[in-house]
């Protein structure tokens, strides 16, 4: 079941971040096995900058997902998704229904862009994901990141422009 993050939620999302491997943590911008940080995401809900949804299985977070709306009147269309998966269920097309979900919800608070930041040669199952709903590469910033052993890996950039999705 795809519902809103609750801040009955906190625990059981640590459980969920604690449950991903070393390496899918890596590249998250956050420290998500501090209780302090995924406690605030559960609790602090501004609905107006960001959606967090979680895949709930009998009372087991198994993804969490947010639309990360961007400040500013320049940018204030677009908005950034991240999106994690436990492993033994990615490339089973959880992916693909949590954006959908998102893209609906991001269309209907007049957001016309999803970005995606995804690591070449690591999130390969999430670039093909994005790729088979429309999102193109934009941008590659080569060797922009270290992996868990210290190798360099590009930094792949997705847009989905919704306009163009929802049209019929």
């Amino acid at each position: 079941v795809l519902r809103l993050l609750e801040a009955a939620d906190a625990e059981r999302l640590q459980q969920f971040f604690a449950a991903l491997t070393p390496a899918d943590r890596h590249f998250m911008k956050e420290d998500v096995l501090d209780p302090e940080t995924t406690g605030q995401w559960a609790k602090n809900q501004d609905r107006l900058r960001w959606l967090s949804l979680v895949a709930d299985n009998d009372g087991r977070i198994v993804a969490d997902a947010v639309l990360l709306r961007h400040r500013g009147s320049a940018r204030h269309h677009q908005a950034e998704v991240r999106l994690n998966i436990l492993p033994e269920l990615q490339g089973k097309g959880l992916g693909t229904q949590i954006i959908r979900e998102l893209a609906d919800r991001a269309w209907a608070a007049d957001i016309e862009m999803l970005e995606f930041e995804l690591v070449e040669g690591v999130q390969s199952k999430a670039i093909e994901t994005v790729r088979g709903i429309g999102a193109y590469l934009t941008a590659t910033r080569a060797e922009y990141l270290r992996d868990i052993d210290g190798q360099p890996r590009d930094l792949a950039y997705y847009r989905l422009p919704l306009s163009a999705w929802f049209r019929f």
